[in-house]
């Protein structure tokens, strides 16, 4: 090889050389960046994994709170279906009773058995 293309080919070397370290540089930084990124990733997951767990708990209190309300609401039912059946059963007495009253003031007498 004659001197000349010696000198070519060290000054390709040097020049690849050269570039590789720039190209090893910036692949760094832009390690650096991804890491921070992955970093900021991973603090969303976990609040997110965290506003998971929030919610899924409150739906828990909702659907507990919710049975409970239709069991309330079944129970308050069945009393006003008795309420209303005593109602009427008082009703009836109470229709029997002004039967009796006016039955007694028509004749000017006491109450008629």
């Amino acid at each position: 090889m004659i001197p000349e293309e010696m000198e070519r080919l060290m000054q390709f070397i040097l020049e690849h050389q050269a570039q590789f370290s720039i190209d090893m540089e910036k692949a760094k930084e832009r390690m650096a960046e991804h890491e921070e990124r992955m970093a900021r990733i991973e603090g969303i997951q976990e609040n997110t994994a965290r506003q998971i767990e929030h919610i899924g708990n409150a739906l828990v209190g909702l659907t507990e709170s919710h049975t409970r309300m239709q069991e309330e609401h079944a129970r308050t039912q069945a009393a006003l279906r008795e309420l209303a059946a005593s109602q009427a059963h008082t009703d009836r007495r109470l229709d029997a009773l002004i039967d009796i009253v006016r039955g007694g003031q028509g004749a000017g007498q006491g109450p008629q058995t």
